[in-house]
């Protein structure tokens, strides 16, 4: 009977420890085989490249030298950002809904060469959909945007008025 029951409570610990919250240090693993950091910082540039080609008529033959330091300064704020995000954040989100078992089958895959070429290649397909969201979505989503708020201001006139409240 004694054999039985520690028997099962051995089997129960085992299986709550594979549902158990995966370890920051996991976590952290799974994140530095995966080249996060890089992987961020390639899409960060790639966010600032679209923005800067946007941005382009922001810029005059007078103001680019102000234009590309502004453009510098918030690359690298955002590249601080992305770190911390990565480093604290998604750390921290991993670990509460990933076990170590699920981390480490991702650490497994991202050792393979299907999930190596994954993450070489992540980037440039981020890259790539941005570039065509932007030049063949947005355009047509903001219009569409614009009507329905041409919609709503000839709908609701009223809404469009500033209000003073009466004390």
């Amino acid at each position: 009977m004694k054999k039985t029951i520690l028997l099962a409570i051995l089997l129960g610990s085992l299986s709550f420890s594979s549902f158990a919250q995966a370890s920051n240090e996991k976590v952290v693993e799974l994140f530095q085989i995966m080249k996060s950091d890089k992987m961020m910082n390639g899409m960060m540039d790639n966010m600032m490249a679209i923005m800067g080609q946007q941005g382009g008529m922001l810029k005059n033959n007078e103001d680019n030298k102000a234009f590309t330091e502004y453009m510098n300064y918030v690359t690298q704020e955002g590249k601080l950002l992305m770190k911390k995000i990565m480093n604290e954040d998604m750390v921290t989100l991993y670990s509460k809904y990933f076990t170590n078992d699920e981390i480490q089958y991702y650490i497994d895959f991202y050792a393979t060469p299907a999930g190596k070429k994954m993450l070489e290649l992540t980037p440039t397909i981020q890259k790539e959909f941005m570039t065509s969201f932007m030049a063949n979505d947005m355009p047509s989503f903001q219009a569409k945007l614009k009507v329905k708020l041409e919609e709503m201001h000839k709908k609701y006139p009223a809404s469009n008025e500033p209000t003073v409240k009466n004390k």
